[in-house]
């Protein structure tokens, strides 16, 4: 068995589900989740609270941002 992933909105959807059921081919569907990273978020705000802002080594950009 595969697996195929499609996105898909409004009527193409609808299309998409109707044909699906019509070949008698299970399937499932979810939302896809918006948003942003909760650490990633928070790692922003905590540098906004520090004085004179962060430093970045553009040698070792990586390094930088731990």
């Amino acid at each position: 068995m595969e697996i195929i992933e499609l996105k898909a909105d409004g009527k193409k959807l609808d299309i998409l589900k109707a044909l699906l059921k019509e070949l008698k081919i299970s399937f499932t569907t979810k939302k896809e989740e918006k948003g942003y990273n909760k650490e990633f978020v928070q790692m922003i705000k905590d540098a906004t609270k520090e004085k004179g802002g962060k430093k970045i080594n553009p040698e070792d950009i990586w390094e930088s941002i731990k």
